[in-house]
């Protein structure tokens, strides 16, 4: 209890926050103690400041697929059994991504399978038109073609140690976001 309890004064303060009921984690004790000591060794292990970090996000285990290493290694997704080469696996028979960000994203999403219909149909529709739109598809690729790890730099910025070659990669990754944008939603 007392663990939990200066958890919580932990999250609260670095938040700023009066409540947790926003991040879902409710009456979640374990969820709150967990959290509460990743900030703490963060915050005694990190050279710089943690103000980067502003919202708590709470992960549902009951959202994807649990698979145990075993099954994972057996099952070849992202590994090959014998020589464990990406060449050969799931993984590299799906991936056609074209920036870093993009196959992070795509190694979760086989790593992580969803369970909810829904959230499925509505990946596998997204990747029917991808599919389908010969033009849309290059446009896309066009737009991401040079595209920087949007996803690294900000981290880098956030803990401040992005440099001035980072920051001009940032800015002209994310002036290509409303075009993508754009793009998508046409």
């Amino acid at each position: 209890e007392a663990t939990h309890e200066a958890a919580h004064a932990r999250l609260l303060a670095h938040f700023r926050a009066t409540s947790l009921d926003e991040s879902g984690t409710g009456e979640r004790l374990l969820a709150i103690a967990a959290a509460g000591a990743a900030l703490f060794y963060l915050q005694n292990n990190q050279i710089s400041d943690l103000a980067h970090l502003r919202t708590l996000v709470l992960y549902h285990l009951a959202d994807y697929m649990s698979l145990d290493a075993t099954t994972r290694r057996n099952l070849e997704l992202t590994r090959t059994l014998r020589e464990g080469r990406v060449e050969g696996s799931l993984l590299s028979v799906l991936d056609r991504t074209q920036t870093a960000m993009g196959a992070r994203l795509l190694r979760r999403w086989i790593q992580q399978p969803l369970l909810d219909l829904e959230q499925i149909r509505a990946r596998l529709d997204a990747v029917e038109e991808l599919a389908a739109g010969h033009f849309l598809r290059a446009d896309l690729c066009r737009l991401l073609d040079g595209m920087y790890d949007v996803e690294r730099l900000v981290g880098r910025v956030g803990f401040g140690t992005a440099n001035a070659r980072d920051l001009l990669a940032l800015r002209r990754s994310l002036a290509r976001i409303p075009q993508i944008k754009a793009l998508l939603a046409g």
